[in-house]
């Protein structure tokens, strides 16, 4: 009997152990604002929703939220995590491109919230969304700008030609997702209204010109919040110039 107090008092005190070295060894949860997403009620968290629309990438099976930039836009991740107040690590990659025969350094976050996928979702950004992407409707109208200048940061461009002509544009995968974005800045922009093209993949809307890039300029950024900076210098110097 005493033998069997022994063992039965030594087994328990082997499991403590192994439960206080798991509890030890076990990494600390990572800080994230899980309800981020849960309301679109500010600038910043319209244009991260754009931005996610365009550049995102959402697994309903992980509860993950994906976002991989080139190495020169490395800030902006850094940016979006101290916006969601999260602990998140960014990651180094390496990516090989077909079209040039060439492997580009980048940068990538991995963010697992089922909170936060469930709310992107509901906000028309989810799993599905290179084939089923529209504006929203939980997105207040005094807003919708902040939203499209994440979708131009994302998946648009400003250029500019040897002559020092501007031209902006945007691309998607979806037809109807170009021809509502494109409708909301010739309405708000007074915009010719340009035919969306056809190319490879995908669908391209573009406005060139001064006087129509300075009015999408002013749309997008007078109401201030987040930006690409990249983006936002090259605009920025070419109408101060």
């Amino acid at each position: 009997s005493y033998g069997f107090m022994v063992d039965c008092a030594y087994i328990q005190n082997k499991k403590e152990n192994e439960i206080k070295k798991v509890e030890r060894i076990r990494k600390p949860k990572i800080n994230c604002n899980e309800n981020y997403f849960e309301t679109i009620d500010t600038p910043a968290k319209s244009y991260y929703l754009g931005f996610i629309a365009g550049d995102g990438s959402i697994d309903d099976k992980d509860n993950t939220l994906i976002i991989g930039l080139a190495i020169k836009d490395e800030q902006f991740l850094v940016d979006f995590l101290k916006e969601i107040d999260s602990d998140h690590s960014i990651y180094k990659t390496k990516n090989f491109l077909k079209k040039t025969q060439k492997t580009y350094e980048g940068r990538r976050i991995k963010i697992c919230r089922p909170k936060i996928v469930a709310d992107l979702t509901r906000h028309g950004v989810g799993p599905n969304k290179s084939k089923e992407l529209s504006i929203s409707p939980t997105i207040p109208e005094n807003l919708i700008c902040h939203y499209i200048r994440g979708i131009i940061d994302s998946d648009g461009c400003w250029s500019v030609d040897k002559k020092n002509c501007i031209s902006c544009s945007f691309l998607s995968s979806i037809y109807s997702f170009a021809k509502e974005i494109s409708t909301v800045l010739i309405r708000e922009c007074n915009l010719n209204d340009v035919k969306i093209q056809k190319r490879p993949g995908c669908f391209e809307t573009e406005w060139g010109g001064n006087i129509q890039c300075k009015r999408i300029y002013d749309y997008l950024y007078s109401e201030g919040g987040p930006y690409l900076q990249r983006k936002f210098d090259k605009s920025t110097n070419h109408f101060n110039s």
